[in-house]
């Protein structure tokens, strides 16, 4: 096949929501997924009382599968629509709801909710519970769910790849789509991918990961990046590190000293950040230009199991991604390839590509397209921007292959929600 001209078609798409059900049928949420849901006064539950706060008229349910008894896992809910949330993990012994038990639960007014190291045991069945703090039906948001402590035969196989990248991985870092991200809880370990931050002399000043997360973000304009970072409770020690990555895979971080562009390791406890404050726990706000991608590591020195508040909001750049997912390249196929590479302008939602999404006109055709995932997808991740997808019968045919993508099955949107724009 010649390397022809391949046109990349978006068209509107209608939005991709729908309603859960209640907790009798409830969508299946797997160790490693990441699902979207609705929230709707139709699917409230009585059996189901959470003691956080909110108003529960309007929830969703999702079913907890594929979990190994006495594991713990990590839960991230992310509000599509800035709606405050509250987010409850029960348990549930009976198919008839006999005996409901909640194990954890938090709430965020400003819609990413966040439960690490929940452990999951001595109940029959595993549900999580997602509603509106002020009651309102029809608010989107999505739901991921991955084991803190991997099961036992799961391992880090596969080289570079094989291993699912959390939040506490910089490959599975928390993006940043608004100014204020809340942790109930202090993160432990150093997720899946171990040794991302090299504990050589000279490397970093955080001298290797120690009980962290992961935040990143692509530059939408020029200015200052500034943000505070504030323990729940103030006599605990956090640490940071930012590193410029607008180059570089997250993978180098561990061999290029170069790419940390600011760092703390102060042993003074309370407020601390790149905010150009007084104290040894401040360092200078830094400058960014447009298009420029960073990620922020937020590690906690102290024992303690809580969490923190960060906070962007004297920034003067714009970080937010603003900006929809276009197609930005074909890896061109050799003749009589069974297979084609293409990728995104930015990272998308994993949940929101689907083999009926896409068409491939050309000579030889009518083709068939399935089996569309990429690497990190493939593993349970959330976010790809490299995508794989067979191709029946193979590109045998010289000429020109016009790749699309159609309405119908759902919307593409990256990781803040931005959904794909028309050609």
């Amino acid at each position: 096949m010649k390397a022809g001209l391949l046109s990349f078609l978006f068209v509107v798409l209608s939005i991709y929501s729908f309603s859960q059900g209640g907790w009798c049928t409830a969508t299946s949420l797997a160790d490693g997924d990441c699902e979207s849901g609705v929230t709707s006064s139709s699917n409230a539950s009585s059996s189901f009382n959470s003691s956080c706060s909110g108003d529960e008229t309007a929830e969703g349910f999702f079913w907890l599968s594929c979990i190994t008894e006495g594991d713990s896992y990590d839960f991230v809910v992310t509000s599509l629509a800035s709606s405050g949330l509250g987010v409850s993990i029960f348990g549930v012994d009976g198919a008839s709801c006999s005996s409901v038990n909640e194990i954890n639960c938090t709430t965020s007014a400003i819609g990413v909710v966040s439960l690490s190291s929940v452990t999951l045991s001595g109940s029959d069945y595993y549900y999580m519970q997602v509603y509106t703090l002020d009651g309102s039906s029809f608010s989107p948001y999505l739901a991921c769910a991955s084991a803190t402590t991997p099961s036992g035969g799961g391992g880090g196989g596969g080289g570079g790849g094989g291993v699912l990248p959390t939040v506490q991985d910089c490959d599975g870092a928390v993006p940043v789509c608004q100014d204020t991200y809340s942790e109930s809880n202090a993160y432990s370990g150093e997720g899946n991918i171990e040794d991302e931050i090299n504990s050589s002399s000279g490397f970093s000043c955080l001298g290797g990961e120690k009980n962290d997360v992961w935040y990143i973000f692509t530059t939408q304009s020029a200015g200052d990046i500034c943000f505070d970072i504030t323990p729940n409770v103030l006599t605990d020690d956090y640490d940071w590190a930012v590193y410029d990555i607008t180059t570089s895979p997250c993978s180098d971080i561990s061999s290029n000293a170069s790419l940390e562009i600011a760092c703390n390791y102060s042993p003074s406890t309370g407020v601390t950040g790149a905010n150009g404050g007084t104290g040894n726990q401040n360092e200078s706000c830094f400058s960014v230009q447009t298009g420029e991608t960073y990620v922020i590591n937020v590690s906690q020195f102290s024992t303690s199991t809580n969490g923190f508040t960060i906070d962007f909001s004297a920034s003067t750049a714009d970080m937010w991604d603003n900006s929809p997912p276009v197609f930005s390249g074909v890896t061109s196929p050799a003749q009589g390839a069974t297979s084609l590479e293409f990728n995104f302008s930015e990272n998308v939602d994993c949940s929101s590509i689907d083999d009926s999404d896409f068409t491939l006109i050309g000579p030889g055709g009518p083709y068939t397209l399935s089996g569309i995932t990429g690497s990190i997808c493939s593993l349970g991740g959330s976010y790809e921007d490299v995508f794989t997808a067979n191709v029946s019968p193979a590109l045998t045919v010289n000429g020109t292959y016009d790749l699309c993508l159609i309405s119908g099955a759902g919307i593409i949107s990256d990781v803040c929600g931005n959904q794909a724009d028309p050609a």
